[in-house]
């Protein structure tokens, strides 16, 4: 990864996953990170952790903002508290997300779908004008989103063959398993990453996809007692540590290309393991699903008493 003393990192999860495995090699670079937690005890207790495990290596600063995806009211606040802090934003890692959860946001949305894509909408679209600055200060290519998707959203090809793709709350019942809410939410990722690499590639910010991987938390490794499950962990999940390397690739990479030839393959990419530029099948972009989801956002926000922001 190159040098990144000077750079202003956005990560939202910071505190678990791969929103932390990212923020050990940032720090090691000397970049400055703003980690978005939603628990300040846990996030504070993960941090220090994390600047014992660094020590000397550690020559960036991190700091921790408080920021509930699933809650609007908590976003806003936290984009203010973003914007008295620094004056840019250079790279958003949208890696934050809720994974088999049957519970619903603080304003009465599926968490899955709330947390993964309006939270992150909300959160995005609000910071429009601090990556703005940062492409105006920065060469060109390296102002970049990237938001965490994942190979999930095979599991909605009935949807999308059939054309019935509806973002809404009103479209779910108790038949959806935990795992195609999951999936639906990695479609509306997907979606995201398509309508805002539209809206933003002529004026410099690059937006890509990511799929990280499929990881076994050390938890899961060390109960696995029996030989076949021993070998599926084996053969089919990495460990957490290999979590962070696409997204790490898709926000830093300069590679051998030239920084121009980078960014223009980086727009509206979707990054595999490892570090390779995958494909999306574009039965689930389609124009009028990518669009339904962009207008249930904006819409959801306008509802629920916030102002959406009309980006260009």
């Amino acid at each position: 990864m190159p040098d990144q003393t000077g750079r202003i990192i956005l990560v939202t999860g910071a505190n678990a996953g791969i929103g932390y495995v990212s923020l050990g090699p940032l720090l090691r670079r000397g970049a400055t990170v703003l980690g978005l937690c939603r628990n300040r005890k846990k996030s504070e207790e993960a941090f220090g952790n994390l600047q014992k495990e660094l020590g000397d290596d550690n020559r960036g600063s991190l700091k921790l903002i408080e920021c509930d995806l699933a809650d609007l009211h908590s976003i806003k606040l936290a984009v203010e508290q973003i914007k008295q802090l620094v004056d840019r934003v250079d790279v958003l890692f949208a890696s934050a997300g809720v994974h088999e959860v049957r519970t619903k946001t603080k304003q009465g949305h599926e968490a899955h779908f709330g947390v993964n894509v309006l939270g992150h909408y909300y959160l995005i679209t609000l910071l429009e004008d601090h990556l703005v600055q940062s492409v105006q200060r920065s060469p060109r290519g390296t102002t970049r989103v990237v938001i965490t998707s994942s190979s999930a959203y095979f599991l909605n090809t009935p949807v999308a063959l059939q054309g019935n793709w509806n973002p809404s709350d009103s479209a779910l019942d108790e038949k959806f398993s935990l795992d195609e809410l999951y999936a639906r939410s990695k479609v509306g990722n997907l979606h995201l990453t398509r309508k805002l690499s539209q809206l933003w590639r002529s004026r410099g910010i690059i937006v890509c996809s990511v799929h990280p991987g499929n990881f076994g938390t050390s938890d899961q490794r060390d109960s696995a007692t029996g030989l076949l499950e021993r070998l599926v962990f084996k053969l089919l999940l990495w460990p957490p540590e290999y979590s962070a390397i696409n997204q790490l690739f898709a926000g830093m990479a300069q590679r051998t290309d030239t920084e121009e030839q980078l960014a223009d393959k980086l727009h509206d990419a979707h990054i595999v393991p490892w570090a390779r530029f995958g494909t999306v099948y574009e039965q689930w972009l389609r124009e009028d699903m990518v669009e339904k989801t962009w207008k249930w956002c904006s819409d959801s926000i306008n509802k629920d008493g916030m102002e959406a922001r009309q980006i260009s």
